[in-house]
């Protein structure tokens, strides 16, 4: 099985307004990841195909304004 893989690069001070609006939204799928020894954090998501991450990515912007302007990265993860 196939999977792809959205990640983007988030702002720190933003992550926990993102999760929160998830979380209202009840999107799945998604997981924000902090580094705070770094001070970085993403965002990312695993979907069975390409069509159906950029349909989870569409609606994920639409609910976090903050990343409508954000171009993810697609990888495709192969077993």
């Amino acid at each position: 099985m196939t999977l792809v893989e959205l990640k983007a690069v988030i702002a720190p001070s933003e992550a926990e307004t993102i999760d929160e609006q998830i979380q209202e939204s009840g999107l799945i799928g998604w997981n924000i990841l902090e580094d705070v020894i770094d001070k970085t954090a993403g965002i990312s998501g695993v979907f069975e195909s390409e069509e159906q991450a950029r349909e989870a990515w569409t609606q994920l912007a639409a609910v976090c304004p903050s990343l409508a302007a954000v171009q993810p990265e697609l990888r495709v993860l192969e077993e």
